[in-house]
């Protein structure tokens, strides 16, 4: 498109005229343009976390299907907070578990004598 109207313009200085097949020579159609290849998006750190503060939480595996929804994990041991920013990720022990929205407080691990702390 910019080669037409340079091509227009300069007709116009020159006082000729231009056909349409004159402008459009040697200009490009934008869909036969190649367009740079596609990459995987790089892997997002978890809303409320850096990279190096996502607990060792492991991103489901890449083309799998996941629920669209933040997904809130606490760990039941220390109290620790971990926001997925989508269903699918994987905890790095079994003292993370996913938050119960109807709860107060997370449950706390039976302790050795079997009651809770």
């Amino acid at each position: 498109m910019v080669v037409a109207l340079v091509a227009l313009q300069k007709a116009e200085a020159a006082g000729t005229s231009a056909s349409s097949s004159e402008l459009l020579k040697g200009a490009e159609h934008p869909a036969s343009q190649t367009l740079p290849a596609m990459t995987e998006p790089a892997s997002t750190p978890a809303m409320g976390t850096t990279p190096d503060r996502n607990f060792g939480f492991r991103p489901p595996p890449a083309g799998s299907f996941v629920s669209q929804a933040l997904v809130r994990w606490v760990n039941r041991r220390t109290g620790e907070r971990f926001t997925a920013p989508t269903g699918g990720w994987l905890p790095p022990s079994p003292d993370w578990v996913v938050e119960d929205p109807t709860e107060s407080a997370p449950s706390q691990p039976a302790t050795r004598s079997g009651t809770s702390r």
